[in-house]
Parts: structure tokens; C-alpha cells; sequence
């Protein structure tokens, strides 16, 4: 009794971090977006800072796992939430005294937070199996996805709001009071909870030879290298939706600033229905075969979606289509994800954990800055329903075909 009520005081206190860590970001990142949308005449400037992550993450690939597995975890954490400060104070400094016009400020900003968040989530990934207990590592996933979820519902409606008020100064100076209530509770979570068994030492190793082992463990792993590979293959086709949609509702549609923040707010709705049903049902069986089957079914929703733009029809009507299929794409997007990170993190031996997470996050990744700036190009120039009608099918017979190609038997990866 006394180790469940532990238990759930550390949830508590993780759930704090992530509640106050998105509620910021959310916000300054919908208002940097739309800043970069209405101030530019086209969608490539909004595309190049949706790049900035991708590369970022391809660039620290050699040595972010083998950092996070080598060093402690939580004091990585603090450092990243240090730079994620200093470069909003500075931020803060150059567009009092020079503008924000020059998005090549904003740009730099949004490298040294993609830095930093690259080094924070890996580390919290890898650190899972410490956080709590093996039977609550998908209650904690789940949970946590939800409070995630919960805090960028309002935080769009928030910026919105607020963006007629203050200016983009006051919206980093409050993500500078953010990061240092999200730095405080960091300080307090308990990162040696639950002892794990696959522990070995890596003092005495270098980060490049870790790296290189990191790739013999994944190499091994058939499993491991198609969730890869079908997941860099996924996100380049998706970035029709990371581009697609705001660009038709700002740019084609006009929607306003209250009807845009409505469709972005509408998002985690989805993800919470699943996250509760996900963090009260035991854990999930088979979570490959779940994938291919999930990830299938967003292809036909890409389909559906598409089918729409085929016919002009009101801006009410595209409204209602645009919610119904942020609301469907997100709720089925959290029963891929929770079930695969539970599945990898209990599969996966823990003195690996930080190469492997920092291995799959990029490698999903991979195709994402060719997808930005191919889609990019794309909505500059071709039909909105074509674009995303061909992208429904590449999803769909990446689904069919790629477990095939992998040879990958995905009714026995359990």
C-alpha cells in the first residue's frame, strides 16, 4: 500500500512536468507558427521551421544516445532545461532590440529548444524503467499522454486569444517562467524508483563506440528495424498533414485566428479518449500487428479527407471535415504510440535505451525535412485533394507490402 502510494506521488510529479512543459510550448509554438504563416507569402517558410526538428535530431544522432546511456539521466534533464532558458532569455533580449521580423532569430531560437528537448525526451524515455514500477509503465504512458493532451486543448484557444494582447516578447517571457516551474519539479522526481535488471556499466565507454554498438543491437533486432524504417516512411507521407492542414486553413480556406486555434485545440480530444482507455485496460498484446493495422486505417481517413477537396463546398462544411478528421487521425495516433513506447521500453534492455530511443526518434524522422519541403512545393503548386489522395494510398500499400519486405511475422510480435 505504502509503495502504491508512492507510486502515484511520482506519477503526480512527472504528470506536473509534462502538464507545464506543454502548456508553454504549445503556446509559444502556435504563435511563432502563425506569426510565420500570415507574415510570409508562402508555405516553404513555415515548412523550413517544421525541418529545424528532423535535422536537429539527424545532426545529434551519433552521441545523443550514448550521452543519455552513459551519463545521468537526470542531470541531463537539468541542463537541457538550462539551455532551453538561456536561449529564451536571449530571445527575448534580440527582438526587443532588433525586431521579429527577421525570422533568422526565431530560427536559432527554435534550434536551441529542439536541442534541448531532443536531450529532455530521450532522457525520459530511457529513464521509464526507473520512473515507476513494470506494471504501471503503460498507466504512466498513457497518463501522461493525457495530461499532454489535455494542456494543448486550451493552449491553442489561450494564444489565440492572448495574441491580440500581448506581443510575441510577453509569450517567451512566459515560457521562461514555464521552464523554470517545469526545472523545479525535475529537481523533486525520484529517477531510482524501481531498480532495473539490464544495467551494465558504461563509464569506461566512448560515446562513438557506443554509438556503434547501439547499431549492432538494433541490427540484430528484424522487429526493431522495420518499426524503424516503416516509421520513417509513415512520417514523410504525414507531413501532407504537419503542412497540409494549417496551410488550407490559413491560406486557402481564410479561416480565422478563432477557427484555426479551434481545429489545432480540437487535436488532443482524440488523444485523451484514447489515453484514459489505454491507461485502465491491461497492456496491449501484439502492439506490431496494432500498428500496421492503425497506421492503415489513417491512410483511408488521408482518403476520405481528400475525396472532400474533390467539390467545393462551404466553409462550414470544410470546418466540420477538418474537426471530424483531426479528431479520428489523433484518436487513432495515440493506439499506435502509448502501446509502442510500453512495448520498447519493457523489450528493450535498458543500458541501450538511450541509443535505441535516440536511433528510432531519428530515423522515424529521417524523410521528414524531403517530406516538408517536397509537400511544401507540393501545396504551392498541385490540388489539395490530389495531394492527399495519393498520399492516402502510399500509406496504405506501405501497410500492405513493407512487413513483407522485412519478412516480419506480425502475429507473433508480442
Amino acid at each position: 500500500m505504502e509503495n502504491l502510494k508512492k507510486s502515484n506521488i511520482q506519477i503526480i510529479k512527472i504528470l506536473i512536468t509534462s502538464l507545464c512543459g506543454n502548456v508553454g510550448s504549445s503556446i509559444l509554438s502556435f504563435v511563432i507558427g502563425l506569426l510565420i504563416l500570415k507574415n510570409t507569402n508562402s508555405v516553404i517558410n513555415f515548412g523550413f521551421s517544421q525541418i529545424i526538428g528532423p535535422v536537429i535530431a539527424i545532426l545529434l544522432l551519433p552521441i545523443l544516445g550514448g550521452i543519455v546511456d552513459k551519463y545521468n539521466k537526470k542531470l541531463i534533464m537539468i541542463l537541457s532545461q538550462f539551455l532551453s532558458i538561456f536561449s529564451l532569455l536571449l530571445y527575448v533580449v534580440v527582438i526587443n532590440a532588433y525586431g521579429y521580423e527577421n525570422l533568422m532569430y526565431t530560427y536559432l531560437l527554435l534550434v536551441c529548444l529542439r536541442i534541448s528537448d531532443q536531450f529532455l525526451s530521450t532522457s525520459f524515455n530511457a529513464s521509464t524503467i526507473n520512473l515507476v514500477s513494470k506494471q504501471h509503465i503503460q498507466k504512466l504512458n498513457s497518463l501522461n499522454q493525457l495530461v499532454s493532451s489535455a494542456s494543448t486543448i486550451v493552449a491553442p484557444i489561450i494564444a489565440a486569444f492572448l495574441l491580440t494582447k500581448f506581443t510575441l516578447e510577453s509569450f517567451v517571457i512566459m515560457e521562461i517562467i514555464i521552464e523554470l516551474i517545469t526545472l523545479s519539479v525535475i529537481l523533486f522526481i525520484n529517477f531510482e524508483f524501481s531498480k532495473s535488471e539490464n544495467c551494465n556499466d558504461t563509464n569506461n565507454e566512448k560515446i562513438f563506440e557506443m554509438f556503434k554498438e547501439g547499431i549492432k543491437f538494433v541490427k540484430g533486432r528484424n522487429t526493431l528495424i522495420f518499426v524503424m524504417v516503416f516509421s520513417m516512411t509513415v512520417n514523410f507521407i504525414f507531413s501532407a498533414i504537419s503542412l497540409g492542414l494549417p496551410f488550407i486553413q490559413i491560406k486557402k480556406l481564410f479561416f480565422s485566428d478563432y477557427m484555426y486555434s479551434m481545429t489545432s485545440a480540437i487535436f488532443p480530444f482524440g488523444m485523451i479518449i484514447s489515453a484514459i482507455i489505454l491507461s485502465v485496460i491491461p497492456e496491449i498484446k501484439n502492439p506490431i500487428k496494432n500498428i500496421t493495422r492503425f497506421v492503415m486505417l489513417l491512410g483511408v481517413y488521408l482518403l476520405i479527407f481528400g475525396s472532400i477537396f474533390l467539390r467545393e463546398f462551404s466553409n462550414t462544411f470544410y470546418f466540420i471535415s477538418i474537426v471530424v478528421f483531426v479528431l479520428v487521425s489523433s484518436f487513432t495516433a495515440n493506439l499506435i504510440n502509448i502501446p509502442l513506447s510500453t512495448w520498447l521500453v519493457n523489450n528493450i534492455e535498458q543500458n541501450y535505451q538511450g541509443r535505441v530511443f535516440s536511433l528510432l526518434n531519428t530515423i522515424s524522422q529521417l524523410l521528414s525535412p524531403v517530406g516538408i519541403m517536397i509537400y511544401s512545393f507540393l501545396f504551392d503548386n498541385v490540388s489539395v485533394s490530389v495531394i492527399f489522395l495519393l498520399s492516402g494510398i502510399s500509406v496504405i500499400v506501405t501497410c500492405i507490402f513493407m512487413p513483407k519486405v522485412f519478412k516480419v511475422d506480425l502475429q507473433s510480435q508480442n
